[in-house]
């Protein structure tokens, strides 16, 4: 098979064409999009591996472009990229298969390998194999040996066809059966032991010489290698003959990897001094790139712990776009220093190389970085499972994290009742306690509802659809399954000890009505729905100006008629100013009417409610408001 690698990754390409090359009649390597189609036109490839990030033009045009060209080769995506509008965006493209970085590389092989065998099955111009005086013709079926036609059985004939398809290759028995699939029912061993030797029987009568297909024992089989003068060479013995691709696998890369450890680290270099603004030549764009490439090499070559840092490196840097806050900085450059020491640990020697270590505002940042802060969080654990503790305790480093457990109920309602916590995680499985589950649960989750500052993370092996249901009537921040890593569960506590039990912003609501019994109870309806607001009033209307500028409000709830200034002029007032035009307004009145509905959008009001259906209304259309704010 002839393979076209477009990546623009140089490790990576070299690694996947290293690993193909056994397999493959060539492996040619593109590194930018731009020359795609120029050089499919110009040789008959079996399948295009194409990466979706790459400089001069992306995958997805690369593949569009082909499929107008009437180019039916096989397209193979890799890429980093793992959300379902990518991949729609592939498919739709005319992508044949989609593979996520980082990839096992035996994985990339066989789909390949599927790729190929698809499109011969579906290619009505398939070529003539030939192998010294053997042919085989797959468009009329007829195998011969010279002029003398072979009459052969259909399995015998698949069999054949498979051998001439890899003559270079030793073929287990459980490849060729899964090659046989479709032609019969999958055979055993024996059977295929038996078409074989049937075979061979009518190779031999042909004049092709006595075991064309050799067996390798304890391996498979393979064809009898050529002669220079295109004859089947005389069989040697070789009772060592082992399989050992994986070995030669991972032998292949260590190599790799002893290479371009040097370029690893100097990629990490260039990145920290991007994120510190101290690189002359590097863009957003290339940044980015090198982020994403680093997922899938590293990946590609077992360190999973450093691609999955990499890929928090790459989604910051696309969620900060070109501007980086410092926030953002420094967890990117925590990040980069993680990213050393797991590729490059005390012990380990990098070829007489000293690491560099990732630096912050000129200053080295510590081993185990932590953010600046003096907060420290107190995290409660109730559950049997002590082995939760232990996990827990040895993944999470932060010195300002304080845990305590609870590994009976008891133990934990006495935790929650006299003391305070940041967060609760909960097991809702009680197997080893008599009474009742259920009963255990309410005392717990009815004690926690009551405190207002603690986030309640539910993390359990029960993940029913009753138990999410029932937890669901608490206010919970998150339920997990415990199928879920240490890992995933410690991003939600994360979470949560960041933005606080709301888990998120909370937004800013200025209140206007001159009614105040009427705002002192909107108020009050406000601070109680759990909403992630917090809410601030005028009732009059003259000095709201300066009130506005003071609060920078994200949502004005404004009365319409009110003595003085109306609601109508304040919305006229503040839509004119740039600074403070694009607050939404949501206009309250007690006479709603379509005359009225007019004025209010003309005065540039957002949205209007009826104080008599305000229990029913309001609440939702503050979501909503809120929600295109996050």
């Amino acid at each position: 098979m002839k393979v076209l690698l477009v990546e623009d990754d140089t490790r990576l390409s070299k690694l996947i064409r290293d690993c193909l090359l056994p397999e493959a009649e060539a492996v040619d390597v593109l590194e930018k999009g731009g020359s795609v189609l120029e050089t499919v036109k110009k040789k008959d490839y079996d399948v295009i591996i194409l990466d979706v990030l790459l400089p001069e033009k992306n995958g997805i045009d690369i593949c569009r472009e082909l499929r107008r060209n009437n180019i039916e080769v096989a397209v193979l995506f890799i890429t980093a990229l793992n959300n379902k509008n990518d991949k729609i965006r592939a498919f739709e493209a005319g992508a044949d298969d989609y593979l996520l970085k980082p990839f096992d590389l035996q994985e990339l092989i066989l789909r390949v390998k599927a790729l190929v065998r698809r499109n011969k099955k579906n290619n009505p111009q398939a070529r003539i194999l030939t192998y010294g005086k053997l042919t085989l013709d797959p468009i009329t079926r007829t195998v011969k040996c010279g002029d003398e036609e072979l009459v052969l059985t259909r399995t015998e004939y698949h069999i054949l066809k498979l051998f001439l398809e890899y003559p270079q290759q030793i073929l287990e028995q459980d490849k060729i059966i899964n090659e046989l699939w479709d032609i019969e029912a999958t055979p055993t061993a024996t059977t295929l032991r038996s078409h074989i030797k049937s075979l061979r029987k009518k190779l031999q009568q042909a004049g092709l010489g006595k075991d064309l297909i050799q067996t390798v024992y304890g391996v498979g089989y393979r064809l009898k290698p050529l002669s220079p003068q295109g004859k089947p060479q005389e069989e040697k013995q070789d009772n060592d003959s082992k399989d050992d691709s994986p070995q030669k696998m991972d032998s292949m890369i260590q190599q790799l990897w002893q290479e371009y450890q040097q370029n690893v680290l100097a990629d990490c270099q260039t990145l920290s001094l991007y994120i510190q603004g101290k690189h002359p030549h590097l863009c957003y764009e290339e940044a980015v790139r090198k982020s994403h490439n680093l997922v899938g090499f590293l990946g590609s070559l077992g360190f999973t712990k450093a691609s999955e840092i990499c890929r928090q490196i790459e989604n910051l840097l696309k969620a900060c776009q070109e501007t980086i806050t410092p926030q953002a900085s420094y967890q990117i450059l925590q990040l980069l220093n993680q990213l050393q020491s797991t590729l490059f640990p005390p012990q380990d020697t990098l070829t007489e190389t000293t690491i560099p270590q990732v630096v912050y505002n000129d200053n080295p940042l510590p081993s185990n970085p932590q953010p600046p802060t003096s907060q420290t969080y107190e995290i409660l654990v109730i559950d049997e499972n002590q082995k939760i503790a232990n996990q827990l305790i040895l993944f999470v480093e932060n010195p300002n994290v304080n845990f305590r457990f609870a590994h009976t109920p008891e133990t934990a309602l006495d935790y929650i009742t006299h003391e305070n916590f940041h967060v609760v995680i909960l097991e809702t499985l009680w197997q080893k306690v008599s009474g009742n589950v259920k009963a255990i649960n309410d005392s717990l989750l009815s004690t926690l509802a009551k405190k207002h500052t603690t986030s309640v993370i539910i993390y359990t092996q029960d993940d029913s659809v009753e138990n999410r249901l029932y937890c669901s009537a608490y206010p919970i921040s998150a339920f997990l399954s415990k199928e879920n890593p240490i890992s995933t569960l410690w991003q939600y506590v994360e979470n949560c000890l960041t933005t606080g039990k709301s888990g998120g912003k909370r937004h800013k609501i200025l209140l206007i009505d001159d009614d105040k019994r009427f705002v002192d109870v909107l108020i009050h309806k406000l601070k109680n729905s759990g909403l992630p607001v917090e809410v601030d009033a005028i009732v009059d209307s003259e000095g709201f100006l300066d009130k506005i500028r003071k609060i920078k409000p994200d949502l004005m709830i404004v009365d319409v008629q009110m003595p003085k200034l109306n609601g109508l002029d304040i919305c006229r007032i503040v839509k004119k100013d740039p600074l403070l035009s694009n607050i939404p307004f949501l206009f309250l009145t007690g006479n709603l009417t379509p005359t009225l509905i007019n004025q209010l959008v003309k005065a540039g009001g957002d949205d209007f409610i009826s104080k008599s259906k305000i229990d029913v209304e309001l609440y939702p259309r503050i979501v909503t408001h809120l929600r295109h704010l996050s």
